[in-house]
């Protein structure tokens, strides 16, 4: 027997109260009631109403004692269905999306979807209840897992207020059958002329400035008829101003009306005029464009998503009642150019707003979520924090975006192990993972070796999907560390030098590892070409995903720049610290320190080099914690970095972020980020370097570059490189 996924739908109003919302809930759900089971959670406003009732689109579960206070009720909807729901829907910035996430809050594995239909100004929403109806939003949006609104308008609203999942557009609709009416019946005849409003009568909508237009299209139009349908606490003092522009005669207002009677009135007129200061979308637009009228409006909110000024529709200017009695005139004097616009919005109808498509358009999306199961990530890291280094700190950000999207996360570091002996620990290290492999769907691989191997012979063992993130590089630094020897990544790959046996058996190692791989992730089209090039790799598992970029946002304690040039990394030959301490020594005239912070293998033979030569100006300091090194970073003159390779390096990323000017070696995978030359050095080219340093140490030169910086924008948070990882495993996991 087929049991029908769950929906609960959390909506402040509901049936008999009627607005674009409510509607677009009852048609959508009444159209997918086939394949879903919706339970609609509202507020009971009235006593009068049941607190149950089943309707052909679901069943109306009313919260509340019949009170203007039962909104907020809804929070105790929690607990009410005692099951756990397929999908969860917030529909608006309302009472009703607040009960929806705290479901989701204490419900993590529901997906949470926020509908958002909101017509009030930005001003409103930011500023509202002193500041509350911001802070709400952002706390629904927090707990969204898809966001769905009516307009591109306020999707780009959700965005600016912090929302960085998926989400889409799907307009709210309208029953064209219902509203037709042949075009035709658009008359040419000036007298008897009727303008019609389909609005709420609140202060968004403008209806006082249209009282205002009609008096002015008197002048020329003496005949002219307004029609309002509509209620709203604003009817009084519009009736006031009707009086007071003597325009008794002129305009009528009829109330609310029926919703299913309103096409009768939009048949009898001849333009649709709404001048809204703020609209989520504008249901109405599309109902009247449904009838065949012309319609005016203003380039507020989402009517832009509707209005195409002289193809669809017309625009005039907010609050400028001069202007609008203008484009009304043109209008009712231009029936072939109103005509036009009411053919081009018919079809614009026709194809974006019928219900059949926008219910299938929801049906798509709860599907995917009904579809959907959480994903059990495993991480396989050669580092961990509070060890650093670059894969310590893509394993720490990653495994959270990953669990803040609602996957299960563990990691397995290989560092935990290193105080063991050689093979040792890479056995221990392999029972510690493959423990943890009997609840993984995905395994992510963040070094092709230490750790890339045990997680690879693991994928095959356990049958479990392998991704590997190709990054560093422990061949070719084995073999420039054991050598002494400059070479480059892209020299080393393109020509193998002499390997010994170990580093034969490193190389065929990395070399299974990659193969065995479902998919390779670079972080540059450069390092991919090589390694394609280099292991024979099958292009077509090869993915792009770039390393993360902060946006540019220096440090609230950013400290004074000084007179240092820092160097960070872990102390190794191919770090290339000999020629950057003698290029230094070359350009500076005087006044500058090069700091030089880190550890590694080669920091002793560095300090004797430095004492030896008797080298001024050099001065060593242990690692730093991350946060003290970007705090240090943000007050030097310039970063330098002039490896023999780096392939991403991250401490170029954060320097980016903070403003700070920066030196990088060309090889490397961040010359495709920024072209711009004055940024890189030949990393074995001695003249090149001094010559750089030495421009570096000009002020006016590195303002230049601060303000290059400024320009380029290169940014990939980690919030977007997730996406692309979880986008992956999706793909991956189907």
């Amino acid at each position: 027997m087929f049991i029908k996924p769950k929906i609960i739908v959390f909506s402040t109003a509901y049936h008999p109260f009627i607005g674009g919302a409510e509607i677009a809930i009852s048609e959508v759900a009444k159209r997918l009631s086939n394949r879903f089971d919706f339970l609609i959670f509202t507020s009971r406003f009235r006593r009068e109403l049941p607190k149950k009732e089943i309707r052909p689109e679901g069943t109306i579960v009313r919260f509340g004692i019949g009170t203007p206070l039962d909104k907020y009720w809804l929070i105790l909807a929690q607990f009410y269905y005692r099951g756990l729901a397929s999908i969860v829907i917030g529909v608006d910035i309302s009472h009703g999306s607040i009960a929806a996430a705290i479901y989701k809050l204490l419900h993590p594995s529901v997906p949470f979807i926020l509908n958002i239909q909101f017509g009030e100004s930005e001003e409103r929403l930011s500023h509202g209840r002193f500041g509350i109806i911001s802070l709400m939003f952002r706390f629904i949006l927090g707990r969204a897992d898809y966001v769905t609104a009516i307009s591109s308008y306020l999707l780009n609203l959700a965005r600016r207020y912090g929302y960085n999942e998926p989400g889409e557009v799907i307009h709210n609709g309208v029953d064209v059958k219902n509203f037709q009416s042949p075009i035709s019946n658009f008359q040419k005849n000036l007298k008897q002329k009727i303008i019609i409003t389909t609005s709420r009568l609140v202060y968004k909508n403008g209806i006082d400035t249209l009282i205002k237009a009609v008096a002015e299209v008197k002048k020329e139009i003496p005949d002219i008829q307004c029609h309002i349908i509509g209620d709203g606490p604003e009817r009084t003092s519009y009736q006031l101003l009707v009086t007071s522009n003597r325009l008794e005669t002129n305009v009528k207002f009829f109330g609310s009306v029926p919703h299913d009677e309103i096409s009768k009135y939009l048949h009898g007129a001849d333009v649709f005029v709404r001048p809204s200061r703020s609209e989520g979308m504008g249901n109405s637009f599309v109902e009247a464009l449904a009838a065949g009228l012309p319609i005016i409006g203003t380039p507020v909110g989402g009517i832009t998503d509707i209005i195409e000024d002289g193809k669809t529709g017309f625009f005039a200017k907010p609050d400028d009642a001069d202007d609008l009695a203008q484009k009304i005139i043109y209008v009712l004097r231009h029936p072939e150019d109103a005509k036009q616009t009411i053919e081009g919005g018919r079809k614009m109808v026709e194809e974006s707003f019928s219900w059949d498509k926008i219910a299938a358009s929801y049906g798509e999306i709860f599907s995917r979520f009904v579809q959907h199961r959480v994903l059990n990530i495993l991480i396989a890291t050669p580092l961990y924090p509070p060890q650093l280094g670059g894969p310590a700190l893509y394993a720490k950000n990653f495994g959270d975006k990953f669990r803040a999207s609602g996957m299960r996360v563990s990691v397995v570091s290989f560092g935990d192990v290193l105080s063991l002996p050689t093979l040792v620990r890479h056995f221990v290290y392999f029972l510690k993972f493959a423990r943890k492999c009997f609840f993984a769907d995905i395994i992510m691989g963040l070094d092709s070796f230490s750790a890339g191997f045990p997680a690879a012979l693991a994928s095959v063992l356990f049958r479990i999907p392998f991704v590997l993130r190709v990054e560093g590089d422990f061949l070719w630094e084995s073999f420039v560390e054991r050598t002494q020897r400059e070479v480059t990544l892209p020299d080393f790959y393109a020509n193998f030098q002499a390997l010994t046996h170990k580093e034969r058996i490193i190389r065929a190692t990395i070399g299974w590892v990659m193969r065995r791989a479902d998919r390779l992730v670079f972080s540059s089209k450069w390092r991919r070409e090589m390694i394609i090039q280099a292991f024979g790799i099958d292009r077509q598992k090869t993915v792009i995903i770039r390393n993360v970029w902060p946006s540019q946002a220096v440090t609230s304690n950013q400290l004074p720049v000084t007179k240092v040039i820092l160097w960070v990394g872990r102390m190794l030959y191919l770090k290339n610290l000999y020629r950057l301490i003698r290029a230094f020594s070359a350009a500076n005239a005087g006044g500058y320190e090069l700091k030089l912070i880190g550890d590694g293998p080669e920091k002793t033979r560095v300090e004797k080099f430095v004492k030896e030569k008797g080298f001024m100006g050099i001065t060593f300091a242990p690692p730093a914690r991350h946060d003290d090194l970007l705090q240090e970073m943000s007050g030097v003159s310039f970063l330098v970095l002039p490896s023999f390779s780096d392939v991403g390096p991250n401490v170029i990323a954060e320097a980016y972020s903070g403003g700070t000017p920066f030196l990088f070696t060309k090889n490397s995978g961040y010359t495709e980020y920024i072209a711009d030359s004055s940024f890189w050095v030949d990393s074995l080219n001695d003249d090149e370097l001094v010559r750089k340093l030495k421009w570096l140490m000009d002020e006016r030169n590195r303002a230049a570059q601060r303000e290059k910086l400024r320009k380029t924008h290169i940014v990939h948070s980690w919030e977007d490189a997730a996406q692309e990882w979880i986008d992956l495993f999706k793909k991956i996991a189907k």
